[in-house]
């Protein structure tokens, strides 16, 4: 896997909107640049629509690129683009023959990291050109920010040693917005949120067992986990996938601080169980919970906050073996 490092070159704008907002399509624009030059574009939009049986179909439209010589700048074989949800292997989007459409993945609420496979001067690479998180059928950005009228672009740079010399900056711009159902009027605040997560085995036994408690402060989330599963493996958590991970092995604790960023903003807790071997040839992953910040309130979604008669937000994944991951993410201290 390549080494890659990130850098934010430019803060997102900041500005007034009358109304909650969430973005349902952005357009990306990456430059690939070798010296003070620009030798290779791609431009395309990313978009996220409402699927069948609550899943979310990601797209990529109208995507094209431009060459200043295209026998030494230019994407690789297999030409599209490719993502990596919830800390998976990259895979490619597959085609689609509905009109406007490239190629898409589905996927429920998840990060979504979108690489671009490129070639540059002879070396090949999967350029990282976003880092997101696709939730309630909206695309907000992986550090937290969800993106609205008054702050709807933000530049990234990224260096990947596959590509030496080369600097990559990405332009990131929401195109399509959507009004959101707004914050209650009066929600209690919450100073203590417990998540447990469960997989169970097809016969309903539990394969491991996460609990964890999340700790809002004025600028970061606390989190302090506790981890059961099988021997010589380990539990990975992050925020959106993009926060520094809490790592801990089974029947131990682990504690981390993610931070926040200023604004509305999104956070869903990403778990990872995988084994200790360095191949990871076995990895599970599912969902801690999601905390939404609307006006420095925290809802559960868009527009319902934590209550005493609704304290807890539920989530379910199925895996590929016939396991079951269940979560619930509750209100445990009201101020």
């Amino acid at each position: 896997m390549a080494a890659f490092t990130y850098f934010t070159l430019a803060t997102l704008i900041i500005g007034f909107v009358s109304a909650q907002q969430s973005c349902t399509s952005i357009d990306l624009v990456a430059n690939f640049i070798v010296g003070n030059e620009t030798v290779f574009q791609w431009n395309a939009t990313l978009k996220v629509e409402s699927g069948k049986k609550g899943v979310t179909q990601v797209s990529v439209e109208k995507a094209a690129s431009t060459s200043k010589d295209s026998s030494k700048y230019h994407l690789s074989k297999d030409s599209n683009a490719k993502a990596s949800i919830d800390g998976h292997p990259m895979i490619s989007c597959s085609s689609s023959k509905a009109s406007g459409k490239s190629c898409s993945w589905t996927t429920t609420n998840s990060t979504f990291n979108l690489a671009l496979p490129v070639v540059i001067n002879g070396n090949s690479a999967d350029a990282q050109i976003l880092e997101s998180v696709v939730d309630e059928n909206s695309i907000s950005l992986a550090w937290g920010p969800i993106l609205q009228e008054g702050n709807k672009c933000n530049q990234d740079g990224e260096e990947t040693n596959k590509l030496p010399n080369v600097q990559i900056k990405v332009e990131q711009c929401c195109s399509t917005f959507e009004t959101v159902k707004p914050p209650p009027s009066s929600t209690p605040t919450c100073k203590k949120f417990r998540s447990r997560a469960i997989i169970r085995e097809s016969d309903f036994s539990i394969y491991a067992t996460v609990n964890t408690t999340i700790i809002p402060n004025m600028m970061s989330l606390d989190v302090t986990s506790d981890y059961t599963g099988p021997s010589a493996s380990s539990l990975d958590i992050s925020a959106n996938g993009y926060y520094t991970m809490c790592m801990t092995h089974t029947d131990t604790t682990s504690s981390c601080s993610f931070p926040l960023v200023m604004g509305d903003s999104k956070y869903l807790f990403l778990l990872q169980i995988h084994g200790d071997d360095k191949a990871f040839t076995w990895r599970y992953a599912l969902s801690g919970g999601r905390l939404v910040i609307r006006n420095k309130e925290i809802l559960m979604e868009e527009g319902v906050g934590f209550t005493q008669n609704n304290d807890c937000f539920y989530t379910s994944v199925l895996f590929d073996d016939g396991k079951m991951g269940t979560t619930e993410l509750c209100c445990k201290e009201f101020a």
